[in-house]
């Protein structure tokens, strides 16, 4: 049953994600809020999700707890792994949408016909429409790609009411496209603070234990830890040149947590350069990815493209990890800004990045004034801070519906 006299506000996204749940726990729990979360795919909770990590993962949380939520008819067989508008494609959405009446819809992105089909008819039955997507523009495309892009996301933001943002480049992003000041809304990538926040004070004492577990030795030295996907798009065989050439002056430890397409390669010139003190951890899943952090003493993204926020970015500022990002990653203007808390480094620089890496393992002062840094600015941008924004969203459409 729904909450009597509450705005009643249908979020449709592609499928459960464990950073992005704890967000919809938020806005379910609010006052005058009455939530459905609609999913175009059961990936990572009924079926695998592949995404890029070379096999099926089920999430290993739960995700469909503490709000009301549905799936829609082939979620099942949808995997909404590519951007590819018509990889999902699902037209029962149009008459779910129009039966349910929501006073205001949340589509989370606009580029499969999914959320075309229900941003249309919400629009037919006059209800209000907001808008999450991550797109930044630090991938600049052709001229006339971009031209077509310009008149098409123009016209059809032009029918949405509002528009959160994760972070600055998305921001810049959304403005470029024609939303105003007005309109636009911070709902930062947090993820799960009160998850990260107790795992952080409850892991970090055992750092020493958690260390020898991953298979270091007690005097490997500072451990930078890569956690993502292997895959061409994130770099890590940049990451892993980097570390070398630090390896061959300073001793320190490289953690690879994750698994994809270029993990072989990273195998093969690990054991071809023998490459000291190189764990690879595979992937680990929400219950065990706290424990990477933890043992660890860096965190390195060097990404090239596709990049369009980097949520273990923020994952790693809970544990306070000092950051190595590449000018690419659509978070780093949010969570390592100045620099105060690490370094950015052009994202085919890798004699830069090796020798920010080197600072960074060769002076534990500087990492202690870092750690600082990154636990006060991830501090500020937790759930709580992206449901005052989604919730102020969600309420000026409404609001301008009914203007």
């Amino acid at each position: 049953m729904g909450k009597e006299g509450s705005l009643r506000v249908g979020l449709l996204a592609p499928s459960p994600i464990p950073f992005k749940v704890p967000l919809y726990r938020r806005i379910a729990a609010a006052d005058g809020i009455d939530l459905t979360v609609i999913y175009a795919s059961s990936a990572g909770v009924r079926s695998p999700s592949i995404g890029g990590y070379g096999t099926g993962v089920y999430w290993d949380s739960d995700l469909l707890g503490g709000y009301r939520s549905r799936f829609l008819a082939k979620a099942d067989d949808n995997l909404p792994n590519r951007f590819a508008t018509s990889e999902l494609a699902d037209s029962d959405v149009i008459g779910l949408v129009r039966r349910e009446r929501f006073d205001v819809l949340w589509s989370e992105g606009y580029n499969w016909l999914t959320n075309l089909f229900a941003i249309g008819a919400q629009r037919s039955i006059g209800g209000g429409v907001v808008l999450r997507d991550t797109q930044n523009l630090l991938h600049p495309r052709g001229l006339a790609k971009s031209l077509v892009k310009q008149l098409w996301l123009v016209g059809l933001f032009g029918q949405i009411d509002a528009a959160v943002y994760i972070g600055r480049e998305n921001r810049r992003w959304l403005e470029h496209y024609g939303f105003t000041p007005e309109q636009l809304f911070s709902a930062p990538y947090g993820t799960d603070t009160d998850k990260f926040v107790a795992e952080a004070r409850e892991l970090i004492p055992r750092r020493r234990e958690l260390r020898s577990e991953f298979g270091f030795a007690e005097d490997v030295g500072p451990i930078v830890l890569s956690a993502s996907r292997l895959v061409p798009a994130k770099q890590p065989l940049m990451l892993l040149e980097a570390f070398r050439r630090v390896r061959l002056r300073r001793r320190c430890g490289l953690l690879v947590v994750g698994s994809g397409e270029e993990e072989t390669e990273m195998r093969a010139r690990v054991e071809a350069q023998s490459i000291p003190d190189v764990i690879f951890a595979g992937f680990l899943n929400q219950s065990e990815i706290s424990r990477a952090y933890a043992a660890a003493d860096i965190f390195g993204l060097l990404s090239a493209w596709g990049e369009t926020y980097g949520v273990v970015v923020a994952e790693a500022l809970y544990f306070g990890l000092p950051l190595l990002l590449s000018d690419k990653v659509g978070s780093a203007g949010d969570l390592l800004g100045d620099g105060g808390n690490g370094y950015l480094v052009a994202r085919d620089d890798v004699g830069g990045a090796a020798d920010a890496l080197e600072r960074m393992v060769a002076d534990p002062e500087l990492r202690a004034r870092f750690s600082a840094e990154s636990s006060r600015k991830i501090a500020a941008r937790g759930v709580d801070s992206a449901a005052a924004g989604a919730l102020a969203a969600i309420r000026y459409a409404a609001e301008a519906r009914r203007r």
